[in-house]
């Protein structure tokens, strides 16, 4: 079970046993400054997990393309906080289960895809962009999030960026700060480094 359902269901936030998070993170480095700079963003980079996937988040970065991120073994970045914000989205078992499905489907075929820094600018300019076998980390996301049926916008799911997860989603944030300060909040019993 993810980490932050027990704090999620006892606090009544959500109408459903089963969530979709999202996370925002803003890495503390120079790439995510300059992707926030030029988009106007407050988070540069988002990551997807379901609660039936404990604590991994799944994303697209640069060099490493398809990335598995264990936000509880990695709460700084060389010291150094990490802002973040996480939303909880509440689906349907089923929803849950494709989305599930999708990802575990996707880390089978992971080795045949990049991370598309074309496809980044594509999306700060809001140009539809069609690019086989190569993702950035939103349009990740909103792929997984659309072909499973949770979000169900006709934007051209390519086009999404960190920064339109963060206004889309306002009315399910479950947590803003840094990811330590997550950890704590949603995990006290276990240590943070």
């Amino acid at each position: 079970m993810h980490f932050a359902n027990d704090y999620i269901l006892n606090n009544n936030q959500p109408e459903s046993e089963y969530m979709v998070y999202i996370l925002l993170t803003d890495m503390p480095n120079r790439i995510s400054k300059t992707i926030k700079r030029f988009g106007f963003w407050h988070y540069s980079h988002v990551s997807l997990s379901t609660s039936m996937i404990d604590s991994d988040f799944y994303s697209y970065v640069g060099k490493k393309g398809f990335f598995k991120e264990q936000p509880l073994h990695h709460p700084t970045f060389k010291g150094k906080p990490i802002n973040c914000a996480l939303y909880a989205v509440p689906v349907t078992k089923e929803e849950c289960e494709l989305v599930t499905k999708r990802i575990e489907h996707h880390i089978e075929v992971s080795h045949s895809f990049t991370y598309s820094y074309i496809g980044l600018i594509f999306s700060y300019l809001d140009i539809q962009l069609k690019i086989k076998r190569q993702y950035t980390c939103a349009g990740f996301v909103s792929e997984m999030l659309h072909k499973s049926g949770v979000m169900k916008e006709r934007k051209y799911r390519r086009l999404y960026s960190p920064e339109r997860f963060h206004k889309k989603l306002r009315n399910r944030l479950v947590f803003r700060g840094t990811l330590k300060e997550m950890l704590e909040k949603f995990n006290p019993k276990k240590e943070t480094a």
